[in-house]
């Protein structure tokens, strides 16, 4: 794939449409939406840039096709949140590049820890995220704010 098909972009407010789409598509498709998908993805402005977060797009031919965002939860550790590809644009690694700019910038950002919250029916999420070098956490560390979430995984920044 030529670099100049595939760019990875920053958060701008006319893109929150482009957000809340894609991420609803996945959402959708697998779960029912829960209260914390709908107060993030009406405005994840409010809640994921301003509390010192991050969101970058994927933009494949000038299409807006993916998508994926950092939580801050602390000054070192991140949460991995609300990453989706349009599902027609599926198998071109755009998830990978944008699981490692993601990763990037959660490093410019601080981050000596990034963690994420997941399905185990979500294989394909599974596999990428394994391939960005993320761990599964033993049973016992209980995810948080979604019911659906049954796997957390982290990735460790740290030098």
């Amino acid at each position: 794939m030529q670099d100049s098909i595939l760019q990875i972009i920053e958060f701008r407010p006319e893109f929150a449409e482009h957000f809340k789409n894609i991420n609803m598509a996945w959402i959708e498709k697998f779960f029912e939406p829960e209260p914390e998908d709908i107060k993030v993805l009406n405005d994840p402005q409010k809640h994921l840039i301003d509390t010192g977060g991050a969101i970058l797009f994927a933009s494949y031919k000038g299409n807006i096709v993916g998508t994926c965002a950092l939580k801050k939860c602390s000054k070192s550790e991140f949460e991995l949140v609300k990453m989706g590809v349009k599902e027609t644009y599926q198998g071109l690694n755009i998830g990978l590049a944008l699981g490692r700019s993601i990763i990037d910038r959660a490093k410019l950002l601080g981050a000596q820890q990034l963690i994420l919250e997941t399905n185990s029916q979500l294989k394909k999420a599974l596999n990428l995220y394994q391939k960005l070098g993320f761990k599964v956490l033993p049973a016992e560390q209980n995810c948080s704010e979604y019911l659906r979430c049954d796997v957390k995984m982290v990735l460790n920044l740290a030098v």
